[in-house]
């Protein structure tokens, strides 16, 4: 399994059947995303530290709204494209 491969185990629609073993499910998403992802988290952070270490006007306080706003529009962006792999197939 690669770095950017997420493994999880769910039951399937035929778990709970006598005999059946549940079904193994693998997540796979987009390793650059997650490194992106990283790299904005760090940028993000880090600039939110020195707007409340130096800024104390209004253009400090929309600079970091900003960033926040930005950090919540990428985070979906970077966690939901994904193909989930089971026994019975696979879907995004």
């Amino acid at each position: 399994m690669t770095a950017g491969q997420d493994r999880d185990t769910a039951a399937g629609p035929a778990a709970g059947a006598a005999g059946q073993a549940p079904a193994e499910r693998q997540t796979f998403r987009s390793s650059l995303a997650v490194v992106v992802w990283w790299i904005w988290v760090l940028f993000a952070v880090g600039n939110l530290i020195d707007l409340a270490v130096q800024g104390r006007d209004h253009l400090s306080v929309v600079a970091a709204f900003i960033l926040l706003f930005i950090t919540g529009v990428i985070y979906p962006t970077v966690q939901r494209p994904r193909i989930v792999a089971d026994d019975e197939g696979w879907r995004s």
